[in-house]
């Protein structure tokens, strides 16, 4: 009994407390906020950090912008995070303020995510009059501010505080001044929860040894995806952020080691009309994130497979890591210069070498998995 006392002792003192963090890092996999935002919560679970490295081999081509991103799990499809939408109009019929609502939330457990007006919050550094999605995983009150996430100055993923007054600047301006599409969306908060019962996976009744192989490493998995890498197709049979399509849209889409061809677009497009994409710089960015990525992913293969010429393969995609930031920041020259034909023609060149690279590089790699399977 006195146990149980001081459960519900310590409960009280939690609840009652004038701060909250919720565990969040700064992932590996930091491109786009729905991305950021949903590993920077799942990493820091132990028990699923195997599993991740089953995601983020497949890449594409975003439809309407021609943005370069992951295709696998965002922060709204994933099994291990539960979420929902509220829409302001029942917060502020409910809760006093927009800051009491996101306090109680947090005090529950859930991450709020909220679309910001940027240029009325510090954090961005003069950021643009416009809407980005930014994560909330903690409140001070006695500092009056709250811990949050986004890709703040020249697209890095931080995590910064903002203040109560802020965010209310930033939400009122957005609802009275600004952003009139996508309505239900983006006038919404969307709470976020991790899945610590892992309910979704119980309900056919694992053993623990099927539990611990669902939450583990799936070299199956992963061979597919570097397969349909490798292919240009879409994954299939796994969390992906993108609807369902029929072949015509599939087909109008890059995938894959397809994407490299997008890059090429993107520097056609700076050299013949000197004009720059939005997520050109992004898309670089990807790719470089991607390679970073894969070397971890063969590490851990490593560490618990003992893969054949680990040491080779860590060599090659620490190559294409090197390379791909070298284009990256190629790419950035390139815009600031007034004759930049010639800095084109040179980062041209650039991707038509990473793209044999990554493909040789690549094809190695997967032969050595499947020794494995």
């Amino acid at each position: 009994m006195e146990s149980q006392n001081q459960e519900i002792y310590k409960a009280d003192i939690e609840k009652n407390c004038d701060n909250k963090i919720l565990p969040f890092v700064i992932p590996i996999t930091n491109c786009y906020p729905a991305t950021s935002e949903a590993t920077g919560i799942l990493f820091t679970d132990n028990n699923i950090y195997e599993w991740m490295f089953n995601s983020f081999i497949q890449i594409f081509e975003v439809e309407g912008n021609h943005a370069i991103d992951y295709y696998d799990f965002a922060i709204d499809n994933n099994p291990f995070l539960s979420y929902n939408e509220v829409d302001y109009s029942f917060i502020y019929h409910n809760w006093n303020s927009i800051i009491d609502f996101v306090i109680s939330a947090i005090d529950d457990n859930y991450y709020v995510r909220l679309f910001v007006n940027m240029s009325k919050i510090a954090a961005y550094l003069n950021g643009d009059d416009n809407q980005h999605d930014m994560i909330i995983f903690g409140y001070d009150k006695k500092e009056a501010l709250f811990y949050i996430a986004d890709h703040f100055q020249k697209g890095y993923f931080e995590k910064k505080t903002c203040t109560f007054e802020e965010l209310i600047n930033a939400l009122d301006t957005y609802k009275v001044e600004l952003f009139n599409e996508n309505y239900a969306f983006l006038n919404s908060a969307q709470l976020i929860k991790r899945e610590t019962n892992l309910m979704r996976l119980r309900f056919s009744m694992y053993t623990p040894e099927e539990m611990d192989c669902i939450l583990s490493l799936n070299l199956l998995r992963i061979t597919d995806s570097l397969s349909d890498y490798l292919n240009g197709v879409p994954t299939a049979n796994w969390y992906t952020r993108g609807r369902v399509m029929n072949e015509h849209l599939k087909a109008s889409h890059h995938w894959g080691i397809q994407c490299y061809d997008i890059l090429k677009l993107y520097v056609h497009e700076l050299k013949g009309q000197h004009i720059t994409n939005d997520f050109a710089l992004q898309s670089f960015y990807v790719f470089y994130n991607h390679k970073r990525v894969m070397l971890e992913r063969i590490k851990i293969i490593h560490q618990k497979y003992c893969l054949c010429n680990v040491d080779e393969h860590l060599k090659n995609f620490n190559e294409l890591s090197i390379l791909s930031n070298k284009a990256m920041l190629k790419y950035i020259k390139s815009t600031m210069k007034a004759n930049n034909e010639n800095s084109c023609d040179s980062l041209l060149k650039s991707i038509d070498q990473l793209y044999e690279l990554d493909k040789n590089h690549t094809f190695l790699l997967l032969e050595d998995l499947l020794k494995l399977i």
